[in-house]
């Protein structure tokens, strides 16, 4: 229950806010992103990677 909580603000709003014209799923700790191109994909994924780092995951 407290890593959904977590997550929702550590991944979930800030996902949203940054990103809001791409869709993604969450299952527990489980994440999947829908890009439209693997160049979009690698710049996402970096700046999951960040986001992550910057809430000590």
């Amino acid at each position: 229950m407290l890593a959904n909580l977590f997550l929702h603000y550590a991944f979930d709003a800030w996902f949203e806010k940054n990103y809001p014209h791409l869709r993604f799923e969450r299952y527990a700790d489980d994440i999947i992103v829908h890009c439209h191109s693997e160049s979009q994909s690698i710049e996402v994924l970096h700046a999951i990677r960040n986001r992550l780092k910057e809430c000590r995951l």
